[in-house]
């Protein structure tokens, strides 16, 4: 589909080369994929993680730690009554730990992030090898690697890339195995039913490829559904391994219309600009199985608008992270839609003369400006979330060097529960808002001393409002707490250790 004149010099040449008007040098786009994997690698291990950054990867870190000992399960005793409570550290399907379970175990709790960073390369490679093998261009599977929340997921111990690398070794196998033995087919129903053991909304992915198989009667459908069940066996084994129940699950889908509006800015944001058109493109989409690719990429898309989730407690940038990571499984079907449409769009431009050559060929440039950004992306993202992360570090570590690990202590969790060390404690945390002033008095006479955890933020309305509860708080206190660390990191965060001690002098 290449056209000659777009051979001169300049950066329509390099577009046709990377195959953005389809065809090109494969041998250069490898070479372009091996130079952003190693940019991302390099930089990846020199502003190495070094600490959880939100709330889920902290209970996933914890979940690995244990997942070599048996089933995540703490026992700590309740501070109010002494009684002994049992609990699970994480509640999260148990695939992404087991994965990071190995690497923990032979380097340390940080050995965890090795697994999401690999992943986001396997599945970049996964997604070319996909789409070279269906005759398109692969240098549209690096669509995933310029995915901004993918990015910065990649150094995330969390099961968001490596879903997507299930995602795509899954499609991978199913394309591959059309024209081959069946056995090509049975990995990829196993492969599907293995990813619900790391996300619950993983098959979803998989439902509209298979079923459409199942519906036309193919040949060696059976074995799609032969894996897909073996699959799911596994996933009801480690759930009650894990669990107690292979019907274990950490929610329910709630739909939430309401809010619609809330999501449906920043998912266009993501499908739209992180991924350069990628959402409408995707949709021209006119190659084989084209019900069913269209039907999965619609269908993620509306099931997670739908989906009860909320991130107003948290700023714009976070939200265009934590809102969007959701779509990363999804981006490997995208990058391969798009590797037909769009080549067949800019082809079709550019055939008309005039103008509309001069736009296609402007677009396959700035698609090659576009190539560049994402070295510069895949280099500095680590830099700067290293930056970031140091600060919450910080707070870590005020947090581990004032609280001891028999200590009472009384927290708003919800500030506080990615940065306290909950392995190791004696008692089970007191929330701030479910304690009264008569029970903190209560607490410090029978305990000798209780500590105050307390975290504000002001990145949101959210946590100006809990700010405010904090104080008020404080200021219900019988007793003059007496503040043993007091440490903000940038503008945003400040976190706060007191002690009560049985013997602290009464307020006037």
């Amino acid at each position: 589909m290449s056209d000659p004149s777009s051979t001169r010099p300049g950066l329509g040449s390099v577009a046709a080369r990377l195959g953005i008007f389809g065809d090109g040098d494969p041998r250069l786009v490898k070479r372009v994929a091996l130079a952003l994997g190693l940019v991302y690698v390099v930089s990846f291990v020199i502003f190495y993680p070094n600490i959880a950054t939100n709330d889920d990867e902290a209970m996933y870190l914890r979940q690995a730690r244990l997942a070599m000992h048996g089933p995540p399960i703490a026992t700590q005793l309740d501070p109010m009554t002494g009684d002994s409570h049992t609990f699970f550290m994480s509640t999260y399907a148990p695939g992404t730990a087991m994965l990071m379970a190995p690497f923990v175990e032979l380097f340390g709790w940080r050995g965890a992030f090795a697994v999401p960073c690999a992943s986001l390369l396997a599945a970049v490679g996964l997604t070319m090898a996909w789409i070279r093998g269906a005759g398109y261009a692969p240098f549209f599977g690096l669509v995933l690697l310029g995915f901004p929340p993918a990015l910065v997921l990649g150094r995330v111990a969390m099961s968001d890339v490596p879903s997507a690398l299930l995602t795509a070794l899954g499609f991978f196998l199913f394309w591959r195995g059309q024209d081959r033995h069946p056995g090509w087919w049975l990995g990829s129903g196993l492969v599907a039913g293995v990813s619900w053991v790391f996300r619950a909304t993983n098959p979803i992915l998989f439902v509209p490829l298979f079923a459409g198989t199942v519906l036309r009667r193919e040949g060696k459908c059976w074995a799609l559904v032969v894996g897909g069940l073996v699959g799911v066996a596994i996933r009801f084994g480690c759930m009650y391994l894990y669990f107690g129940s292979g019907l274990f699950e950490r929610s329910a889908y709630h739909p939430a219309f309401d809010s619609i509006m809330e999501r449906l800015p920043l998912y266009l944001i993501g499908l739209l600009v992180f991924v350069p058109g990628g959402l409408a493109l995707s949709l021209c989409y006119k190659g084989p199985r084209r019900p069913e690719i269209i039907v999965t990429i619609v269908g993620v898309f509306f099931f997670f608008l739908f989906q009860q989730y909320s991130t107003m407690a948290t700023s714009f940038e976070k939200r265009l992270v934590l809102a969007l990571r959701y779509f990363i499984p999804v981006i490997p079907v995208m990058a391969f839609a798009m590797s037909q449409a769009v080549p067949a769009v800019l082809c079709s431009l550019r055939d008309r003369g005039g103008v509309a050559k001069r736009v296609a060929v402007g677009l396959g440039s700035a698609g090659v400006m576009w190539v560049a950004g994402v070295g510069v992306a895949a280099a500095g993202v680590h830099p700067l979330f290293s930056i970031w992360s140091s600060t919450q570090s910080e707070l870590r570590d005020v947090i581990a060097r004032s609280l001891p690990p028999n200590a009472v202590y009384i927290t708003n969790w919800m500030a506080t529960r990615k940065f306290i060390p909950i392995i190791g404690q004696t008692y089970l945390r007191v929330d701030r808002d479910r304690v009264t002033a008569s029970q903190v008095a209560l607490l410090r006479k029978t305990h000798g001393s209780v500590y105050l955890v307390l975290a504000t933020r002001n990145d949101s309305e959210f946590w100006i409002q809990d700010e405010r509860r904090t104080e008020a708080f404080l200021e219900s206190l019988r007793a003059e707490p007496v503040l043993i660390a007091d440490h903000s990191a940038g503008t945003i965060d400040r976190i706060r250790v007191f002690r009560l001690d049985s013997d602290s002098p009464e307020k006037r």
